[in-house]
C-alpha cells in the first residue's frame, strides 16, 4: 500500500506554481516531471523499505549465495561486466575462486530496498573473511572507492573499512591485512 505525503504533494504544487511566475511553462513542465519520477521513486523505495531482512534470513541466503568450490583458497568479488573476459564469475573459475551469486536476485530486488539486501553481501563478506580466504577483485578498486553507491563499491569499501590493504595481484587484485 502505498501512502501519499501531502505536505510533499503541497510544496510540489507550490515549486510548479514558482515555476510558472518565474521561468514559463516549459520550466514548470521540467518540474513536474522530475518530481513525478521522484514520487514514483519514492512510492517504490517506501514499498521496498517496509520489508526488513533478518539476520538469520541474511545469513541463510549468504551461504546459499556462495558458488564454486567448497575447498577454494580463494574468493574473487567484482563486476559482473554483461559476461566478459573480465566478469567476476570468469575470473572465480580461472582461479577456482568461490564467488557471490544470489539465485533469487529479481525476487529479492522487488521484495527488499537496496539496504535489506546489502545486509545478505554483509553477511558473505563476514563469512568469507572468517574463513581466511584471500580475497581477491576482478576489477581495479580504485575505481569504485569513492562516489559509487554500488554493491560492488559498497563491498570495497566494507573490507577496507575492516582493515584490508589493496595490492595488484597479476590482472586482478587482491586484499590483505
Amino acid at each position: 500500500m502505498h501512502r501519499i505525503d501531502m505536505e510533499k504533494v503541497a510544496a510540489v504544487i507550490e515549486m510548479v506554481a514558482t515555476a510558472v511566475a518565474v521561468e514559463g511553462t516549459a520550466k514548470a513542465e521540467e518540474i513536474v516531471l522530475k518530481n513525478e519520477r521522484m514520487a514514483i521513486e519514492g512510492e517504490k523505495a517506501t514499498a521496498k523499505s517496509e520489508k526488513v531482512m533478518s539476520s538469520v534470513e541474511a545469513e541463510g541466503k549468504a551461504f546459499n549465495a556462495i558458488k564454486g568450490s567448497d575447498n577454494a583458497d580463494s574468493v574473487m568479488l567484482g563486476k559482473y561486466d554483461g559476461g566478459g573476459s573480465t566478469n567476476y564469475v570468469t575470473k572465480a573459475n580461472e582461479f577456482n575462486s568461490q564467488y557471490f551469486d544470489l539465485d533469487d536476485w529479481s525476487q529479492l530486488s522487488s521484495e527488499y530496498s537496496d539496504s535489506e539486501i546489502w545486509k545478505i553481501n554483509e553477511k558473505f563478506l563476514d563469512i568469507q573473511v572468517g574463513s581466511g580466504r584471500d580475497i581477491l577483485f576482478s576489477h581495479n578498486l580504485k575505481e569504485f572507492i569513492i562516489n559509487n553507491n554500488s554493491f560492488y563499491s559498497k563491498e570495497v569499501n566494507y573490507l577496507l573499512d575492516h582493515g584490508f590493504k589493496i595490492e595488484k595481484y597479476g590482472d586482478v587484485w587482491r586484499l590483505v591485512r
